[in-house]
């Protein structure tokens, strides 16, 4: 059990660093939603928690193994105002239970939090927008090669020499 709840908070880190480098809106929204949906299993689980933690009301390798998305969460959340876990209450009373415990703060290096924004400026993407106020484009998505033949008039994009 306890293995599970790990590698599932490896994987919804990536796919909070699929959010930091979301190019545009749309791209985000895509990997919010996709977000949510895994966050929506935890959060049944969450429902079921007696106590703060799951190891008898002390911090544990539960815990442990979500600091990093659950700070990260709270890191995007004060330099964009773009809460990742708005809908989910009792993910939210978590998060705020490990970090009233102090040990988020002291697993963090000096400069960290400005460390952390300054790499998702970096992105130049959809949160970045949101620190540095500046409007991004919308990425063009690029035509398949099944698309430039379905859009040529002859089926074959490459024009021959006559």
């Amino acid at each position: 059990y306890h293995r599970s709840w790990s590698i599932t908070a490896k994987k919804l880190h990536n796919m909070q660093s699929d959010l930091i480098n979301a190019k545009d809106e749309q791209e985000y929204d895509f990997n919010k939603n996709s977000l949510d949906k895994e966050l929506s299993k935890i959060h049944v689980e969450l429902k079921k928690l007696k106590g703060k933690f799951f190891n008898e009301g002390k911090i544990g390798m539960m815990e442990m193994s979500w600091l990093v998305f659950l700070d990260r969460a709270d890191i995007i959340n004060e330099f964009t105002k773009i809460d990742i876990l708005e809908n989910f209450e009792y993910l939210k009373k978590w998060q705020n239970d490990i970090k009233n415990t102090g040990i988020i703060e002291q697993s963090h290096a000096d400069n960290f939090k400005n460390t952390y924004k300054n790499y998702i400026i970096s992105t130049k993407g959809y949160l970045s927008s949101k620190i540095t106020g500046e409007t991004i484009k919308p990425v063009v998505k690029k035509k398949s090669i099944a698309e430039m033949l379905a859009a040529s008039s002859n089926g074959c994009p490459i024009k021959r020499p006559e």
